[in-house]
């Protein structure tokens, strides 16, 4: 017997320092994540998840908003060298990529040269369309050059007259045929800044790395206060505001982890409070500690074992291992019987045991297989720790094999009457049916983020300073090439109304089928002839025969260069947008898409394939609606998994008794929720398989209660009150997710316990 224990106690030492290297080992920041987006599967076949996912990860989630706020009075020229100052400064760190005082417009400028050198490649083709159409309507037998150079030449001399012309002076002699001035007209919603205040200066910048990693978190945050505090050598009492999805990223993470602690440490120390309330050897407590210790040990292991990234929410709700992995030592130790050999009273406990252990172990494992990343980790997470928490159960204890908790026994027992227990269970399952029929299902994926509402105001106010508000709608218009991609936009664009067009960077860009036939060998032999009839129909409007050298020179250079392919040219021209541009295309592997903004009432057309309505990651609460449907039908696998169990262990009979009172537990908790107006998600359904493989686990153990020996119903009792008592604590967390679970399996448990109590389901022989 000593020589068992000593290989007891190094197996247990052992896989506690094997968990523990293993975990010591792990880079933190590429095995635990905070990143919401991390809770959706990355392979996720939803097309406007996959959307918003690569929105979320992409250039656009590197953008960083600064609002620099100066005291009234201060000078337009000061706070513009502060502006500048700040942008120089986060240009100088290797934490940002680029930044723009807005106030100055110099990437609207340098927008500006990108079109004027490419203006024949990218704004001719859609010109030549619609002179074609325009052609064609006329009905005329002049030659197509001939008419087109009198069109332009009137066109430009309308231009010329109209109060617009003062501003495009300079721009007439090398674009006579107003393609950027017809483009300014189209697209300035493109190029806006937002409205100049005399007390505010606004910075848009582009961090180096991703905001989800460390890399692009706190240097970033460092590079912002060190640019405030050079812009302050302008103006001493700036103040620097700044929003983007590092901080909320940040934010989460340490509001996270102040979570997992301060929830397990809750849990913690009201398992040992409640079971100091039951046991009289208080320092019997200190047995538990162990149990706990080795289950989440070894649930953490196993999970990132299998898991090259886990997120920390699994943690958050591992919280309750610290009630769940003392169950069975209650329930081993204070069944033990006076002078009764270890070995034996483990034959006598195995079936409850392995009844209980095994139908949450199995209802849990089936979780492993769902869609939803968060799901399958959860799954494996609780199904390991259950069972290190048992097996480190069976062998801790059995270094103690005379170990007494010494209970105390209340003299109070509620057994009901054997005539009014089918009443009261007919009455029960009613009135679960009922609540049931009023469930409310919404899944909304903000749940599972931790409440920043400060940020989130600063945040808005921010964006409205940008320009950036909720008036219109966002769409993403998708393709496999940039051809397919402009297409489908022109079809998008074809359907917009009139006094309220799409802004999109797509308008910047020719229509493939334009392109094609303004490249053909006869378009360019007819532009070669357009020419000196332009030329000459200028003159003869009065034209100096010089004013248009610009425009010649740049015309004639075009002509003789061959016409560079289309999918280079828009790749190229994307690439080289400056400043917010940048973000409004996007090209990979998986294709091209261009980002619209519409009105907020603009319907898609049924024609226009390829677009979607895009409200970004919060708008994705249909796929929690396919997962949670998911999960139900996993859900249900393993509840009857549990069914099965029960029977295999106790026969047909018995064991469908013994899965009925967590099946009630669980309708009747569900009920009372949707009766008092609760609105259910996923987490409502996953905190239902935990609580029904809770309850069946008493269940189990309540068939064997023995009036000779009380001690069982005392370690029933204990194991549901801790149990309760750690769910109840999860109900304090600020991620809504989370209450949510511990809510529900909190109201299962209690109505569970109450049921043995009472002897509801009379699942052991004595009657009160």
């Amino acid at each position: 017997m000593p020589g068992s224990k000593h290989y007891t106690l190094v197996a247990l030492f052992a896989f506690v320092a094997l968990c523990g290297a293993w975990l010591l080992s792990l880079d933190p920041r590429e095995h635990f994540t905070t990143d919401v987006t991390e809770l959706l599967p990355a392979n996720e076949r939803d097309p406007e998840a996959r959307l918003a996912l690569s929105l979320v990860h992409d250039r656009q989630s590197r953008v960083v908003l600064v609002a620099l706020d100066a005291p009234a009075g201060t000078s337009a020229a000061a706070l513009a060298s502060a502006a500048r100052t700040h942008a120089d400064t986060l240009l100088a760190s290797r934490a940002f990529v680029t930044a723009h005082p807005l106030a100055d417009q110099t990437w609207q400028h340098t927008l500006g040269r990108l079109l004027h050198a490419r203006r024949f490649d990218l704004l001719l083709p859609g010109w030549l369309t619609t002179q074609r159409d325009a052609y064609a309507a006329d009905n005329t037998t002049v030659p197509f050059p001939d008419w087109l150079a009198a069109r332009a030449t009137a066109a430009l001399d309308a231009h010329l007259a109209s109060p617009a012309a003062a501003a495009t002076t300079e721009l007439v002699a090398s674009d006579p045929l107003l393609l950027l001035v017809a483009l300014a007209d189209q697209s300035a919603s493109l190029a806006a800044a937002p409205a100049a205040s005399p007390t505010r200066a606004l910075v848009w910048a582009e961090t180096r790395e991703g905001p989800l990693t460390e890399a692009g978190q706190q240097p970033v945050f460092d590079a912002l206060a060190a640019a405030e505090t050079a812009a302050r050598a302008h103006v001493p009492e700036l103040v620097a505001h700044f929003t983007g999805v590092a901080r909320f990223a940040a934010a989460a993470k340490a509001s996270t982890r102040s979570e997992i602690t301060r929830l397990n440490t809750i849990a913690i120390a009201c398992v040992l409070a409640l079971t100091a309330l039951f046991l009289r050897r208080f320092y019997s407590l200190l047995h538990l500690l162990p149990v706990i210790l080795i289950a989440t040990l070894g649930a953490t292991a196993i999970t990132t074992l299998v898991f090259p990234r886990v997120h920390v929410l699994v943690f958050v709700l591992g919280s309750l291992l610290s009630g769940v992995a003392v169950d069975y030592a209650f329930q081993l130790v204070l069944a033990r019987r006076e002078n009764e050999p270890y070995p034996a009273r483990l034959r006598r406990l195995a079936l409850p045991l392995l009844g209980g252990a095994g139908t949450t172990f199995a209802g849990f494992l089936v979780l492993s297989v769902s869609e939803l990343p968060l799901v399958r980790q959860l799954g494996v997470y609780v199904a390991a720790g259950i069972v290190c928490g048992l097996v480190a159960t069976v062998l801790y204890f059995s270094l103690f094999p005379r170990l007494d908790f010494a209970p105390r026994h209340p003299s109070l027992r509620f057994a009901l009457p054997n005539r009014i227990r089918l009443p009261l269970l007919v009455v029960l399952t009613a009135l679960s049916v009922f609540g049931l029929s009023r469930l409310h299902w919404h899944d909304d994926l903000r749940n599972l983020e931790y409440p920043s509402p400060a940020l989130r105001a600063e945040d808005a106010a921010l964006r409205t300073a940008f320009g950036q508000t909720d008036a219109g709608a966002t769409l993403l218009t998708r393709g496999a090439t940039y051809a397919e991609a402009r297409s489908r936009w022109q079809q998008l664009s074809a359907g917009a109304p009139a006094n309220a067009p799409l802004s999109s960077i797509a308008s910047l860009l020719p229509v493939p089928e334009d392109y094609r036939a303004a490249t053909t060998p006869e378009t360019r032999a007819q532009l070669a002839a357009f020419l000196p009839s332009f030329l000459a129909a200028a003159k003869a409007a009065g034209f100096e025969a010089e004013a248009f050298a610009p425009f010649q020179r740049d015309f004639t250079a075009y002509l003789n260069a061959p016409s560079p392919g289309y999918e280079p040219l828009l790749r190229d021209t994307l690439a080289s947008l400056p400043g917010p541009l940048a973000l409004l295309a996007h090209s990979d592997e998986e294709g091209v898409w261009f980002l619209s903004t519409a009105p907020r009432a603009f319907a898609i057309p049924s024609a226009a394939e390829g677009t979607l309505s895009l409200s970004g990651i919060e708008g994705l609460n249909h796929l929690f609606s396919r997962y949670r449907a998911a999960t139900a039908r996993l859900s249900l696998v393993g509840i009857l998994a549990l069914v099965v169990i029960s029977c295999a262990l106790h026969g047909p009979r018995l064991g469908l008794r013994t899965a009925a009172l967590p099946l009630l537990a669980t309708g009747l908790a569900f009920g009372v929720l949707a009766l008092r107006g609760e609105t259910f998600g996923l987490f409502h359904l996953l905190g239902a398989l935990l609580g029904v493989c809770l309850a069946d686990d008493y269940a189990h153990f309540a068939h064997i209660d023995d009036p000779a020996h009380p001690q069982a119903r005392t370690a029933i009792r204990l194991s549901g009150l801790t149990t309760a008592a750690s769910f109840a604590v999860l109900m304090t967390s600020e991620i809504p997710a989370v209450t949510a679970l511990g809510a529900t399996v909190t109201l299962i448990v209690v109505f569970a316990l109450v049921f043995v109590e009472t002897d509801l389901f009379s699942l052991h022989g004595h009657h009160a």
